[in-house]
């Protein structure tokens, strides 16, 4: 019996049949494979313990902060502004017209230069006035002192006639020193920070045109509350900032007395020489308010309120203790502990809204961990969750 071969036809449809058959049966195999990982994720793990099975047994995970004595520097903030410390008002000795004014505000000037120039006209006309007069008294002097040699007048009236002489030259000396301050000068070195003259106008005597300032010699001018004021005294150090730059300085003297408007009392802090400010600038004054040793701080993370008090848990073996605490002031997320707490005292930092008094506890990093030694768990030289201390802090100052 011969077997009939296969058509072409025939050869093709069992191709195609047995390709798509294929790719049927692996794309089954796939999702039957997903599938499965999907209903049973777990199936080819061994069961660990959950999180709600280990808080059963070993209590709520925390992490800790140690207590630790240390140096304590608190700074304080106030606002404060630029002056000199010696200026100089240039004013007018004379009533005369202003003819010239040889600066602008912002400029420099030395000691000596020339900043304003007045006019003669008034102490010229007084100037020719009081020569005449002494003129005249210098002649009768001489005059009664011949008639005295001659007999014909007494001692007293040619003492009487010195005096008049004396007192006209007293009065014409006076004018040329007037007129010698018609011309002003700078007695400093220094910039020109004021101005309020003008050519043309009258100068009258005792009169402010300028105000010149020493830049070698800045400092500013803070104004302290009556609470404020206790707390610092002269000498104290002093840092003053200004767009991201940080300038050294000392608390130079404190008014006693308040300031009537405001009730605020003034504090100078002196700056010291080479810095680059102008006066009038507004700046950002640091006072170091308290500098002491052997002081307990804590973060605001290890702190807990209730009501009216202040609480810490504190590690006491797997428990936590709930201890009242006493602050003080605080900068930069730290605060000082007045009271209840010791150096070497262990604080719930993390997990502190978990805890009550009495809770049983693990530390995270601990030796009771159940992570501590899975691959990743923590740092080399320092375990994952491990306490913090005070060297973790940011320094204060």
């Amino acid at each position: 019996m011969t077997q009939e071969p296969i058509s072409p036809a025939q050869r093709g449809f069992w191709s195609r049949f047995l390709s798509r058959g294929f790719w049927i049966v692996l794309f089954g195999a796939v999702f039957l494979f997903v599938g499965y990982r999907l209903a049973f994720p777990n199936a080819a793990r061994p069961a660990g313990p959950s999180s709600a099975d280990i808080r059963a047994e070993k209590g709520i995970p925390v992490m800790t902060y140690t207590v630790e004595e240390g140096r304590w520097d608190l700074w304080k903030t106030f606002y404060g502004q630029v002056q000199s410390a010696t200026t100089q008002q240039v004013t007018s000795f004379v009533r005369e017209y202003i003819t010239g004014v040889s600066v602008q505000v912002g400029d420099r000037v030395k000691a000596g230069d020339i900043l304003v120039e007045l006019s003669r006209e008034l102490e010229g006309t007084h100037l020719s006035a009081l020569t005449a007069d002494y003129q005249d008294a210098l002649k009768e002097y001489e005059r009664k002192k011949s008639l005295h040699s001659a007999g014909g007048v007494s001692k007293q009236e040619v003492e009487k006639a010195y005096v008049a002489l004396q007192q006209k030259k007293s009065l014409l000396t006076d004018v040329h020193t007037r007129l010698s301050r018609t011309v002003v000068r700078s007695k400093l070195t220094g910039v020109v920070v004021a101005r309020d003259a003008e050519i043309g106008e009258i100068a009258d005597a005792g009169r402010q045109l300028l105000k010149v300032a020493d830049l070698s010699n800045l400092e500013v001018d803070v104004a302290l509350a009556p609470a404020d004021i206790l707390r610092v005294r002269p000498g104290v150090s002093a840092r003053i900032h200004l767009q991201g730059l940080t300038f050294p300085g000392s608390v130079k003297r404190l008014d006693p007395q308040a300031t009537a408007s405001t009730g605020m009392h003034r504090c100078i802090v002196s700056l010291q020489p080479g810095v680059n400010l102008l006066p009038g600038t507004f700046v950002e004054v640091e006072l170091q308010v308290d500098s002491r040793d052997g002081v307990i701080s804590i973060p605001y993370e290890v702190l807990r309120r209730e009501g009216e008090s202040t609480l810490v848990f504190v590690v006491s073996g797997d428990r936590a203790v709930r201890r009242v605490v006493t602050l003080g002031d605080g900068q930069g997320g730290i605060v000082e502990v007045r009271s209840k707490l010791f150096p070497g005292d262990i604080l719930v930092k993390e997990g502190l809204d978990s805890v009550y008094d009495g809770a049983k506890i693990w530390v995270r990093g601990g030796p009771d961990d159940p992570g501590a030694a899975l691959p990743g768990s923590g740092a080399p030289g320092r375990p994952a969750g491990a306490g913090t201390t005070s060297a973790d802090l940011p320094k204060t100052n």
